[in-house]
């Protein structure tokens, strides 16, 4: 259930992010057949047209051209900024991965030494003895090879 939600949720950006593109696109068509329909205006008026350097639309051409490296700078202004956040984010996070890699490493060798100051084989040689009172006729048996007699 969870998968098919994050699913939707991608899918809906996808398709968000397309009907951006194609807003943009849409928009610079438009751009382009308005510019083109001005210009065939321009030429087919005879009243207007002159003959020589057209300043308004080559001044409208680079007030374009400008405003378009304006926005093409601060596009990359805020990529580099982006970068700079997810950059600071996976150091941060590469941090503290070696701070709990550390605690944990200070951790495995603290009982490593607490083990290693424990005596050694500090089990006993021998059991107590039996009372025979205190058991049930299968304790009083005696094994092949077993020594019954506590040697000290």
């Amino acid at each position: 259930c969870k998968q098919t939600k994050k699913r939707i949720l991608c899918t809906m950006a996808i398709s968000s992010l397309k009907v951006e593109a194609m807003d943009r696109e849409e928009a610079r068509i438009t751009a382009i057949r308005e510019r083109g329909e001005e210009r065939r205006d321009r030429f087919l008026n005879a009243r207007q047209r002159t003959i020589g350097v057209d300043v308004d639309a080559l001044s409208r051409q680079i007030a374009e051209k400008e405003a378009q490296k304006i926005s093409d700078f601060n596009e990359l202004k805020s990529q580099e900024e982006r970068d700079r956040y997810v950059s600071l984010l996976m150091e941060q996070q590469a941090a503290e991965d070696r701070e709990m890699r550390n605690r944990e490493l200070q951790d495995l060798r603290g009982t490593w030494e607490y083990q290693n100051s424990l005596p050694k084989n500090n089990a006993p040689k021998m059991g107590e003895p039996i009372i025979a009172e205190n058991c049930g006729t299968s304790a009083v048996q005696k094994f092949s090879g077993e020594v019954s007699e506590k040697k000290a």
